[in-house]
């Protein structure tokens, strides 16, 4: 998930942690230099170069929320220049994008600040005071929400017979193979590199299985998830992941799979129809786990990602309901007693 800079001077710091929490509870993915506990270490790192890393996160980021106050406007420094570059990456946009935010801390006036066609005091901004955060956080949800139908609509869900994918069979017979022959083997494929994230998982009369593609860690054409005919080793649909494509759960019908990229996926078993996708902020390499409400009749998703993020996750639409931190990386599956999750990670808590 793309990142939400938040620039701010030194005098409004508790504000600016304040409304990076508020961002993170509504699961979005802020960014600042020193972030509340316990998310210290998405921050600035000691002995980084704090201007290199700044500059990049204000490049990557979906937007910068400017907050103006009486301290940030009148103070020379860093914060000036963050808003400079936040308008020169705004003279680059198609017309019509959006990315800088300003958001009023104080009745202080709007600088006017200009960076070849575009103006500060030209962009609407927003009072934090009589207005809230709600406006911001529907505003970049709502531009999130049509990048990921951008994504979803691009994804490509192959058919039968998949070009570039050959099976073998095997006469079981057959004894002049000089590789691994013997009367057990009853077909060969490739879909990839396969590694100690992938899991393949048995379903009605398929194999579903992710693939790391030809090359681990790098996104290629290979990454995806896949339906293997039992029988023959046919491909009978492919979804395309961004990454590597690691383990996978299948549950009523549904199969869900995290990725290196951030994405999980929902898809329907039986076709490959893609339900939902959604980018979080993080690496998914263990198996998702199902949390079954107490009426039995609907279940939502718990997913674990590499940086310690545990995410609750509504399994109809992928919003995420809530998410706990842990000061560690998640490498080892989970495993559920009754709702109750005994996990696994790699150094002391």
């Amino acid at each position: 998930m793309k990142k939400i800079f938040i620039s701010y001077a030194r005098e409004d710091f508790l504000i600016a942690q304040k409304i990076y929490s508020d961002l993170k509870k509504e699961g979005l993915n802020p960014w600042m230099d020193k972030p509340p506990n316990p998310y210290e270490l998405d921050g600035l790192l000691p002995g980084e170069f704090w201007k290199d890393r700044l500059t990049k996160e204000i490049k990557e980021s979906q937007f910068l929320i400017a907050l103006l106050s009486n301290n940030s406007i009148t103070k020379r420094g860093y914060v000036q220049r963050e808003f400079k570059l936040a308008l020169d990456i705004m003279n680059e946009l198609p017309n019509g994008e959006e990315f800088l935010i300003p958001l009023l801390l104080d009745q202080c006036k709007v600088p006017d600040l200009k960076v070849g066609f575009v103006s500060l005091s030209e962009l609407n901004w927003h009072d934090l005071e009589t207005g809230g955060l709600t406006p911001i956080i529907l505003k970049v949800k709502r531009n999130l929400n049509e990048f990921q139908q951008q994504l979803l609509s691009s994804l490509k869900v192959e058919r039968k017979p998949f070009v570039g994918i050959k099976t073998r069979l095997i006469d079981l017979d057959e004894t002049s193979l000089k590789e691994n022959t013997n009367d057990k083997i009853k077909w060969r494929n490739f879909i990839g590199k396969q590694k100690w994230k992938n899991n393949p998982k048995p379903y009605d009369s398929q194999i579903i299985v992710g693939s790391a593609g030809k090359v681990w860690n790098t996104g290629d054409e290979f990454d995806g998830i896949y339906s293997i005919d039992e029988q023959n080793g046919n491909i009978l649909w492919k979804v395309d992941s961004l990454s590597d494509a690691n383990e996978i759960t299948v549950y009523q019908d549904i199969i869900y799979v995290g990725t290196d990229g951030g994405e999980i996926f929902s898809i329907m078993a039986k076709t490959g129809d893609v339900n939902w996708c959604k980018i979080y902020d993080g690496e998914f390499h263990t198996e998702i786990k199902i949390v079954i409400q107490e009426n039995k009749q609907i279940h939502d998703i718990l997913a674990f990602d590499f940086f310690g993020n545990i995410l609750l996750i509504d399994s109809k639409t992928g919003e995420v309901l809530d998410s706990v931190r842990i000061k560690d990386n998640f490498r080892s599956s989970s495993i559920n007693l009754n709702n109750n999750f005994l996990i696994v990670i790699s150094q002391k808590v």
